[in-house]
């Protein structure tokens, strides 16, 4: 993950849409603010703008996040627990 956006957009009831940034997207099936939570991904990644070898991913997130600068974690297709990534908002 290079980096990751939360953007404006309501997608339901204290769920918005956040964009991620980088490789290998395809690998993401959930995200959440903790290792036990996650939203599933229902999207597919797409070629970032300008940047053949990297891909953005539309994601949903609870709001509000837990904390201000919360990390963003990530679970990896057949994974049971997420994984804290380097990213926050």
């Amino acid at each position: 993950m290079d980096q990751f956006t939360l953007t404006t957009e309501q997608v339901g009831p204290a769920t918005y849409a956040g964009v991620l940034k980088g490789r290998d997207l395809e690998m993401v099936e959930k995200t959440g603010w903790d290792a036990e939570h996650g939203q599933a991904v229902e999207g597919i990644p797409s070629p970032a703008p300008g940047e053949p070898s990297k891909q953005t991913l539309r994601i949903v997130l609870p709001w509000p996040a837990p904390a201000p600068h919360a990390p963003l974690y990530v679970w990896l297709r057949g994974e049971e627990e997420g994984r804290k990534t380097g990213v926050t908002y």
